[in-house]
């Protein structure tokens, strides 16, 4: 079976390693659905780790990658059972609450593809390069979190935008789109910081 789904994974992905990733994080969704996270890590390891392993990813990045997509059920619809049992103690509505979770937690979905293709995210290269993937991750997250939340210091609107677009820029290695990502953060930083230093004006505050 497990010999049979890498096959067939790899066929549907034309052998594209990003399309291999998508299909790998669904799989894992799936599977990963109403299960405990032991047997989530067994089952993903035997039947879609070595898929990832066999197109040229790091072995531990591969396993983390299965695994954390795997528990990724926990907290999105239609399952996720931690959701579920926070709305019961809240008291708050269950989807509702399921919806939130995923909202809050999208940074989580878009990690495991940062560390598979940068490894020097989970300490593995020169110090160098794991300095940068954490530098560069940290930023890129950060500006994704303001983005969908839309508040740093002050309420933003219009630069959702460009901290969306600075924080897919962060995450690509390359040396120009990264420059441009920290360009972007800057600039709203700035932004920011002056519409808080005039909002503190305005109500008289020093």
């Amino acid at each position: 079976l497990g010999f049979r789904f890498s096959g067939a994974l790899i066929d549907i992905s034309g052998g594209n390693l990003l399309v291999l990733l998508i299909l790998t994080a669904v799989a894992c969704f799936i599977l990963g659905m109403g299960i405990g996270a032991i047997t989530i890590y067994i089952t993903l390891a035997v039947l879609v780790a070595p898929t990832l392993i066999q197109m040229g990813v790091i072995p531990i990045a591969a396993h983390l990658f299965v695994f954390w997509w795997g528990l990724t059920a926990y907290i999105t619809p239609p399952v996720a059972i931690n959701a579920f049992v926070a709305s019961g103690i809240s008291g708050a509505s269950p989807l509702k609450t399921a919806i939130q979770a995923t909202r809050l937690g999208i940074c989580t979905f878009i990690l495991p593809f940062i560390f598979v293709f940068n490894p020097g995210l989970i300490l593995i290269g020169s110090p160098m390069e794991i300095f940068v993937a954490v530098v560069t991750t940290t930023f890129s997250v950060a500006a994704l979190a303001v983005s969908l939340t839309g508040y740093l210091l002050t309420p933003i609107r219009w630069q959702r935008i460009p901290l969306l677009l600075a924080s897919v820029c962060l995450v690509v290695p390359n040396l120009i789109t990264a420059i441009s990502g920290f360009c972007i953060v800057a600039l709203t930083a700035f932004w920011q910081i002056r519409d808080w230093r005039a909002a503190r004006v305005t109500k008289g505050v020093p």
